[in-house]
């Protein structure tokens, strides 16, 4: 059973616990391998028991209460690392049908939430959760970010990079981007969520909501009035074109990369910066990789 974004949303926020967990489960043992189903079926399995005890609803239900989950599978189930990181890679992509979100933010969340406990067996098992981004890194991010924002102000690859930053979606999400996906008046934007995540390949959750800042909304409405190729592709149109329709992949890792290059010439005051920029050349994967770090544990 494949449903819509708007029916999964329904059924997500109107049912309680136990159908929520009965329509999830029902969804992967129709669409999924066997051996994915069992797994999720047998993290779900402890884990809305342990709910049921704590007296957690599914309203009240955030990351936090996964770390403490973990803590009771280590103290009083006695499950290895490597289990536990397995059931919360599950948990990640249930807690996504239930909020609606990407599995992989999610998991981030739960990976943060980890850090209330500091002994090695959790950092093992944060380790295996997230992506830590190196100093460099995060410093040529924020470089090239601070010159798309000054000097290339509303072109394609400013937009691009900003809608990567804003709703922490990977690159190809990114470009897939059609003008309807845009409400610019209320700040938000559709954007999918890759059907590598079982919960997307299964129908319950193919797109999620973000917000957008003012200053992106702004990006956007300068790029649509100014450079933006206007072109229709399959009855859509899709927010970032060239004259042959929509932008390729390599055009808009190509577009980055020389906004990088030319960051670095524009840096050349500041021989630390420019030296962050010409090491490492600022990919799209980064920028997501860093905005994804900046998220706390609140679902």
């Amino acid at each position: 059973m494949k449903c819509t974004h708007e029916e999964a949303h329904d059924l997500a926020t109107s049912e309680g616990f136990e159908e929520a967990t009965e329509t999830y489960l029902d969804a992967l043992s129709t669409n999924a391998p066997d051996s994915t189903f069992y797994g999720h079926q047998t993290a779900l399995n402890i884990f809305v028991p342990w709910c049921r005890d704590e007296g957690l609803k599914k309203a009240e239900l955030r990351t936090t209460h996964v770390g403490h989950f973990a803590d009771y599978l280590f103290a009083e189930a006695g499950h290895s690392t490597a289990t536990i990181s397995g059931h919360l890679s599950s948990l990640s992509n249930f807690l996504a049908f239930l909020y609606q979100s990407d599995p992989a933010l999610v998991k981030h969340r739960i990976a943060t939430a980890l850090h209330e406990y500091p002994s090695k067996r959790f950092t093992e098992v944060w380790s295996e959760l997230t992506t830590n981004c190196e100093s460099t890194i995060l410093d040529g991010v924020d470089s090239l970010l601070s010159y798309l924002r000054t000097r290339q102000f509303g072109t394609r690859t400013h937009v691009f990079a900003e809608l990567v930053w804003d709703t922490k979606s990977r690159p190809k999400q990114i470009r897939q981007i059609d003008i309807s996906a845009l409400d610019l008046d209320g700040g938000i934007v559709l954007v999918g969520i890759p059907e590598t995540h079982v919960v997307s390949d299964v129908g319950l959750v193919t797109h999620r909501t973000a917000d957008l800042s003012s200053s992106t909304v702004e990006a956007i409405e300068t790029y649509l009035n100014y450079e933006r190729n206007e072109v229709t592709q399959n009855d859509c149109r899709p927010l970032f074109t060239t004259s042959n329709g929509r932008a390729s992949p390599s055009t808009l890792r190509r577009s980055v990369k020389r906004a990088n290059d030319s960051a670095s010439n524009y840096a050349s005051s500041q021989n630390e910066v420019q030296e962050v920029l010409q090491t490492h050349s600022i990919a799209p994967a980064d920028i997501r990789d860093y905005a994804i770090s900046t998220i706390t544990d609140q679902a």
